[in-house]
């Protein structure tokens, strides 16, 4: 038999001649085995197991790394030039939903961008069936979007951490493993996630699209650093926010990142410094240098001091000392 007449059979059901007799049941595809057909809003199979949906019946699934930044119509411009020409070439992947709150028929794992596309042009959209639970829709949109670069390495990043978190994988040696991914990158773009956590950071992003992970990675180890680093770099961020943002003005994530990081750099040069001149007969031979941070300095200008003046000198020193003591700068 050949393998063309094969396929022509997957989808009879064979009966008995009693079954025949009280049975006009017309045949399927086989994806009706799991899947009713009574609800006409799951779409129509249209072969094996996929369907022609209603875009507006699909809702992204709440672990997908694509963001919302990528779905306008001059981002999906080439998608919708295709579709529009050539029709959908390959189906998204989705989850049959029950009893969804939204009214909502599937749950888009893959192919977000593709159900824009259609919803833009009004075109039912093709859909492969999935049956696969979160972790295995974890590793399934992985391999689907693993080698395309529409999508950041910041995106994945976040989404990682939304599925590590969620507990869909026990651990992260357990999630690189499943990923395939390299555990030291993994561990990076896990951390560079954490960003996520300061809101008044992220609303300095208009599009985190374009955030890379290293200067993102290296932000966070220093917030991470100390709560100092933390009070600072957040003030920073409130700044940039109310100076440039709130005022209309765009700051690319570059910027933003070395802004921030420069705050500390300027923050530790930030100290109030007290100092005196201790004098002899009009000539300078003594400074202290009080700093905020608790420590002072004494420099001796040598040219003034001789035989004559020494002793006068150690009482300055003294002096000096014992003030230091009285009123230090804390």
């Amino acid at each position: 038999m050949s393998t063309r007449k094969k396929r022509t059979l997957s989808n009879v059901k064979v009966q008995s001649n009693e079954e025949k007799n009280i049975s006009n049941e017309k045949v399927v595809p086989a994806v009706s085995n799991f899947i009713s057909r009574k609800n006409d809003s799951i779409g129509q199979a249209v072969r094996g197991m996929e369907f022609l949906v209603d875009t507006d019946k699909c809702r992204p699934w709440k672990y997908h790394n694509r963001d919302q930044a990528w779905l306008n119509p001059e981002r999906c411009n080439d998608l919708i030039s295709s579709i529009r020409k050539n029709g959908q070439q390959f189906p998204i992947i989705a989850r049959k939903l029950e009893n969804d709150p939204e009214g909502k028929s599937w749950e888009i794992i893959a192919g977000r961008r593709r159900w824009y596309a259609c919803h833009y042009l009004k075109k039912q959209i093709r859909v492969k069936a999935f049956t696969g639970d979160d972790r295995e829709g974890a590793i399934l949109m992985n391999l689907e979007n693993k080698d395309r670069d529409d999508i950041s390495e910041f995106e994945d990043a976040i989404s990682y951490r939304q599925q590590l978190d969620s507990g869909l994988f026990d651990s992260q040696d357990e999630m690189a493993m499943a990923l395939d991914l390299k555990k030291s990158k993994l561990s990076k773009m896990l951390s560079a996630a954490k960003i996520t956590n300061y809101k008044s950071i992220m609303r300095l992003f208009s599009d985190i699209t374009k955030l890379k992970i290293n200067p993102v990675y290296s932000l966070v180890a220093l917030i991470d650093k100390s709560e100092k680093n933390k009070e600072v770099i957040l003030k920073r961020a409130k700044n940039l926010h109310d100076i440039h943002i709130k005022k209309g003005k765009s700051l690319t994530p570059t910027v933003c990142i070395n802004e921030l990081i420069k705050s500390l750099n300027e923050s530790s040069k930030d100290v109030s410094i007290k100092w005196k001149n201790y004098k002899i007969a009009g000539a300078e031979v003594l400074r202290s240098d009080s700093k905020s941070k608790g420590k002072v300095s004494f420099s001796f200008n040598c040219n003034n001091i001789n035989k004559e003046n020494i002793e006068e000198v150690r009482r300055l020193v003294l002096t000096a000392f014992d003030e230091f003591l009285v009123d230090p700068v804390s």
